[in-house]
């Protein structure tokens, strides 16, 4: 989705990754933040946060191309998060 924002995930290891916030749009790259974090947390946080942006954008009838990719993106991860 587009925004003033990306965030990019480095991985550390198997469990670890930092995460950089930065800010799209300026002539140099300008970290807004650097968290070290655990992998599993970040991906739960993420899809939670994620759908809870769906919600929104839904109720607010602003729906578009970048929300259907998201939304399958979504449903994608889940299911290979789900046992076998």
């Amino acid at each position: 989705m587009d925004g003033p924002y990306e965030l990019n995930i480095l991985p550390a290891d198997d469990r670890v990754s930092t995460v950089l916030g930065v800010r799209r749009g300026t002539e140099s790259i300008e970290t807004v933040f650097r968290k070290t974090v655990i992998l599993n947390d970040l991906i739960i946080e993420l899809l939670k946060t994620s759908r809870q942006l769906l919600a929104f954008i839904r109720k607010a009838e602003v729906w578009d191309a970048d929300c259907e990719n998201l939304e399958a993106t979504i449903k994608n991860l889940k299911l290979l998060r789900e046992p076998l």
